[in-house]
């Protein structure tokens, strides 16, 4: 092969030196792809719709957020640790893939899930700070509950004294409360789904299995955990 990349090869081969040429290559090789992946941010961006914020004249996409670490894997998608870069808040961040939802008939569930998040507001529930889709998938960015599921914290501490069992209790009464308040069944309620903060207080969530009720409505379905 006739290629020279010293100048000592060049001088005995007669050959012209390519290492500059290579690298002119890559340069713009390097170019094209951080091109491309620009391209590419940009037309998520264009295709993301805002489905809800707190405050309703905010927009927000994907590239709003930075990706910390993974706190959970579920059957539709995966929850990740945020960090929304204007304002270094910290979020839980869900992401569903639409395709997974339609497999597996959980569409009404989701749109359910959507509809309480968006609906609510109260201190022992956790609450939607925005949502967004995108061609593909479906992003809940919801208040981030550092202190994780009460189901942890109570295998650690094998029994809660009285006292603690009660603080607790008054607060999860306080949150279901409010969704009967606004019509609305939880009907999964178990320690999985209780989350507690940094402060240690705890709050409702995962309200997928919810229903919303008019006003002498039943509801028949057999749903929950086991």
């Amino acid at each position: 092969m006739n290629v020279a990349n010293t100048k000592e090869d060049k001088k005995k081969k007669g050959l012209k030196d390519l290492t500059g040429e290579m690298h002119m290559h890559n340069d713009e090789s390097y170019r094209k792809y951080l091109q491309g992946e620009e391209e590419e941010k940009e037309m998520v961006r264009k295709t993301t719709k805002t489905l809800f914020a707190q405050d309703s004249k905010e927009t927000v996409s994907l590239s709003d957020f930075i990706p910390r670490i993974v706190l959970g894997k579920g059957a539709f998608g995966t929850v990740l640790l945020v960090e929304k870069k204007n304002t270094k808040e910290l979020f839980a961040m869900k992401s569903i893939n639409k395709e997974d939802i339609i497999k597996k008939d959980q569409l009404e569930h989701t749109k359910t899930e959507k509809m309480v998040l968006s609906h609510i507001n109260h201190p022992y529930l956790v609450n939607l700070a925005y949502a967004f889709q995108t061609p593909t998938k479906l992003y809940f960015v919801m208040q981030f509950m550092k202190g994780g599921e009460l189901f942890q914290h109570l295998s650690n501490a094998k029994k809660f004294p009285e006292k603690r069992a009660k603080f607790y209790a008054m607060q999860i009464a306080l949150g279901l409360g409010h969704l009967h308040s606004e019509g609305i069944m939880y009907r999964d309620l178990k320690l999985e789904n209780v989350l507690m903060d940094d402060q240690g207080n705890v709050c409702l969530t995962d309200f997928g299995m919810a229903k919303i009720l008019k006003e002498g409505q039943l509801a028949t379905t057999f749903c929950g955990t086991p």
